[in-house]
């Protein structure tokens, strides 16, 4: 988790006292990145920010503060959906795989969830005939997706290595 990182300066006993500053953190960044992401379909900039608070005060947000590393999977989902519209509209190469691979590596489990979601959002998009989407065009997203991927490996194959390796995993003696 990047919020992690954040609490490494502060010694183990500062640390309760920071959960307060980094859950403020987790909301401010998922409305952010959810106002980037809003703010590509919506003419005022006032409406992409009252969605982006509806969106960072959702009921999962505030059911779920207690499971703080729920919460940065939704302060991170917006940036794939942002990434991928700047492949499909703008052409720009990359950001998609570097997005994919972030968000990879924030939380490895429910970026299973996140990866069915686009997918679903990519075939809705796909009736959109402005959204441009030809075979060289979801190409580029399937590559893109694969190299993040890889590039998320780096995080990804040591821990599922390590849950392969758990014979709780494989016992069945319960």
């Amino acid at each position: 988790s990047p919020f992690f990182w954040l609490t490494l300066p502060f010694p183990t006993e500062a640390i309760p006292y920071l959960i307060a500053p980094l859950l403020v953190l987790k909301f401010a960044t998922a409305a952010f990145t959810s106002c980037l992401y809003i703010r590509r379909f919506v003419k005022e900039d006032s409406t992409a920010v009252l969605g982006s608070l509806l969106y960072a005060f959702s009921g999962y947000m505030i059911y779920n503060v207690f499971f703080n590393h729920f919460l940065e999977v939704v302060a991170f989902f917006p940036l794939l959906l942002v990434a991928l519209e700047e492949l499909m509209v703008n052409n720009r190469r990359g950001v998609f795989a570097l997005a994919v691979a972030f968000n990879a590596i924030v939380n490895y489990w429910f970026f299973i969830g996140e990866v069915v979601f686009v997918v679903l959002y990519v075939f809705l998009r796909m009736t959109d005939r402005s959204w441009g989407m030809t075979v060289k065009r979801f190409c580029a997203v399937a590559l893109e997706s694969v190299l993040g991927l890889c590039l998320a490996m780096v995080v990804l194959l040591p821990s599922v290595l390590a849950i392969m390796g758990n014979p709780r995993t494989t016992d069945r003696k319960s």
